[in-house]
């Protein structure tokens, strides 16, 4: 049974998405004509793709199958070898294969909303391709193909799975020293106080920075800031604890220095009295 592909496309208008083609019936009297001419419109869309399209662009609405004939949109009852079809897709040879395959559409929906150009899926992809081609031109002594990206290195391991190592020296991470944009001092760092920096989960000591790469992975190389700079991330963590308790540090030692003040003030007092006579040196 050839799948639905219905609920795969749709169409962004008036900040509400709807689907591509329309529901209707296409054997009703009182068809509303502009859901034919949407369905027209796809199909002239997908017929002037070149270079890549595996079939006739088709689409199939409830039990009819729509398709451009001789430049006019026709339709027919749905095969029956094609029962359970729904939605667009590429006529060939008798079936329906999809729009779009489905590594395609995990890959673009995985990369949505980020800079990155390739997956780990991708990459497997090539991997298995260029060793596939090496085996079959009989050069099985040559070393297995890798792709380094966030300072890893990706091989297939012996069950054909993608596995990232730590590629040392041969693409090893750079960090790039580039000035930083220019902010007011309100929004500098330290403006609103020494815990802007000095806690025990400060992203400006702890916060880990992975290296960047075409490769959208969570296998990149990754080093926290402290590691960086070369200080000791053990110490600042200490550090900025007496942080959460130098505010009442500070409470203490000023009552602590006024009432050091305060008996000195006494003493200073009474030594003033005796010297002036105003208090008893027997007393």
């Amino acid at each position: 049974m050839t799948p639905d592909l219905a609920a795969s496309w749709g169409i962004k208008k008036d900040g509400s998405l709807g689907p591509l083609i329309p529901d209707f019936d296409p054997a009703a009297q009182d068809k509303d004509p502009a859901a034919e001419q949407r369905v027209q419109a796809v199909l002239e869309a997908l017929a002037a793709v070149t270079g890549g399209a595996p079939g006739k662009p088709v689409a199939v609405v409830r039990k009819s199958l729509y398709q451009m004939t001789d430049g006019a949109l026709a339709f027919e009852d749905l095969p029956a070898g094609l029962a359970g079809a729904g939605g667009l897709g590429w006529l060939k040879e008798g079936k329906i294969l999809p729009l779009a395959a489905d590594s395609d559409v995990r890959t673009v929906t995985a990369k949505a909303g980020t800079e990155q150009t390739l997956t780990e899926e991708q990459v497997g992809l090539v991997l298995k391709a260029l060793a596939a081609a090496e085996a079959k031109a009989g050069k099985g002594d040559v070393p297995p193909f890798a792709y380094f990206s966030g300072g890893r290195s990706f091989r297939l391991n012996k069950d054909g799975r993608l596995t990232s190592v730590d590629a040392g020296e041969v693409a090893a991470p750079v960090a790039w020293p580039l000035a930083h944009d220019v902010r007011p001092a309100q929004q500098s760092l330290g403006a609103k106080g020494c815990t802007d920096c000095h806690t025990a989960d400060s992203k400006f000591f702890f916060k880990t920075l992975r290296a960047a790469g075409p490769l959208l992975t969570k296998n990149a190389a990754a080093k926290s800031t402290t590691a960086l700079m070369g200080v000791g991330g053990l110490f600042q963590r200490v550090f900025g604890l007496t942080f959460a308790v130098r505010p009442w540090f500070k409470f203490l030692l000023a009552v602590t220095v006024i009432v050091s003040g305060a008996v000195v003030a006494v003493f200073f007092l009474v030594i003033a009295g005796k010297l002036a006579g105003l208090i008893e040196k027997g007393s």
